[in-house]
């Protein structure tokens, strides 16, 4: 049995664990306060198990910024910066792109006209 649910939560410790990191690290988007790093629930791939006996999870970290203008960039950067240095120090978790992106809250997205600046990292762990 693979444990998605281990797996997100110990991405989620790994990177809260990090005394870079300042800002709240969630795995549930109701519990979401920007600028935060939110984990979503995997995609699942199980094309190479039969030769590891694993099956590969690609997570997409999610680094958001707050609603607002161009000045909110720099923040966010500095915060990616950090998630990155995190995930590159960590042997488990190997991070293949991270795009930019604007965000909005799946729950509550007509009280948030200005979605929120973000990068979209994705990350590749075998459970």
């Amino acid at each position: 049995m693979h444990d998605i649910v281990e797996a997100i939560t110990g991405l989620a410790e790994r990177i809260k664990a990090d005394e870079r990191i300042a800002r709240p690290v969630i795995t549930d988007p109701r519990n979401l306060v920007t600028p935060c790093v939110m984990i979503e629930p995997p995609r699942l791939d199980n094309r190479d198990a039969v030769l590891c006996g694993r099956i590969k999870a690609t997570f997409k970290i999610l680094v958001i910024g707050t609603p607002g203008t161009w000045i909110e960039f720099a923040p966010l950067a500095e915060l990616l910066a950090q998630v990155l240095d995190v995930l590159e120090d960590d042997d488990a978790a190997e991070w293949t792109t991270a795009a930019f992106v604007s965000w909005v809250p799946p729950n509550d997205y007509m009280s948030s006209p200005d979605p929120a600046m973000a990068y979209q990292i994705t990350c590749e762990v075998y459970v």
